[in-house]
């Protein structure tokens, strides 16, 4: 059963979920995209494969060190799930690179309960989440998750609430400056400035009208299981507990701004779905109703090469 053999954690289930994203990936390539790799693009798909193997290790990383959830590999299998839902994910390298840069963000942004160098924790969550912006215009958004975090603080100061601004034009002067050395333009806030897409037709394929609705249902379903759950959690955990949400919720209207609406755009989201879903799975009520769900996130994702 899929709800015990992922219980623990451990190196094997790393060395299982990136066998299992380079084998979808095989099948993707070669049984829907049906393209002709090259050496380059095929290094840049194998580079990209393991960008994403990385984010597995960070995410792990980052719910051990904060107590996101249980000792156990259920976010890391639901994460590289999530991935083979929207498998043209393989071969969008900027948006694996600002999904990494995110996760560096939620790793400073989750961490600032502990009141740890604080100052130090927002303006590193404030660079990572401006180098993603460069990626992905909309993860500039990640900035309300990070006031959110410094408003739920135990202890916060005027201060804090301003550091962001400071990271922000750091950056964008460092980027302005070398790029104006480099290519005498300015053209790339025209990509920071771009018209979110309103279409929709990716959306509307077969592969995607199974993954979304599922995926979506499932996580309306677990956010409402976790705030219902909220009173039994410890009061020291809880600022967490809810800021994990409020993510979710930050990354939706990452998705809906997204200036090219191709399902790819999912990614930036993966991370607090699948510790939404892993906390989900770890509750001890309805324990076959979960091992279906893990089941149907391991199956579905196979469907769209039967479509």
């Amino acid at each position: 059963m899929l709800t015990s053999f992922f219980r623990k954690s451990g190196p094997i289930y790393f060395l299982l979920l990136s066998l299992y994203l380079f084998v979808f990936a095989g099948l993707w390539v070669f049984l829907e995209a049906k393209m002709d790799f090259e050496g380059i693009e095929l290094a840049m798909l194998a580079g990209n494969i393991l960008l994403l193997v990385f984010s597995l290790f960070l995410l792990d990383f980052i719910i051990r060190k904060n107590g996101l959830t249980q000792m156990n590999a259920y976010s890391i299998l639901l994460y590289a799930n999530l991935v083979c839902f929207f498998p043209a994910i393989f071969r969008e390298w900027t948006l694996i690179g600002a999904s990494v840069c995110l996760l560096f963000a939620l790793r400073r942004i989750v961490s600032l309960q502990s009141l740890k160098n604080t100052e130090r924790k927002i303006l590193d969550a404030t660079l990572w989440i401006t180098i993603a912006t460069f990626f992905y215009p909309p993860s500039l958004f990640m900035l309300l998750a990070l006031q959110w975090a410094i408003f739920i603080m135990p202890l916060k100061k005027t201060r804090y609430f301003f550091i962001p601004l400071v990271g922000i034009v750091v950056v964008f002067l460092i980027a302005s400056a070398y790029l104006l050395l480099t290519s005498d333009s300015i053209d790339w806030l025209s990509n920071l400035l771009s018209v979110p897409s309103r279409k929709f037709e990716a959306y509307g394929t077969p592969p995607s009208l199974i993954a979304i609705p599922f995926i979506i249902g499932t996580l309306i379903w677990a956010i409402f299981s976790r705030l219902g759950n909220l009173s039994r959690i410890p009061k020291k955990e809880r600022p967490n507990y809810q800021l994990v949400v409020v993510v979710c919720l930050v990354s939706f209207f990452m998705i809906i701004l997204s200036y090219k609406k191709n399902t790819t755009e999912f990614i930036v989201a993966f991370a607090p779905w699948a510790i939404i879903f892993a906390n989900y799975i770890e509750q001890d009520s309805d324990k076959w109703f979960k091992e279906l769900l893990l089941w149907l996130f391991l199956i579905l994702p196979f469907l769209r090469f039967f479509i």
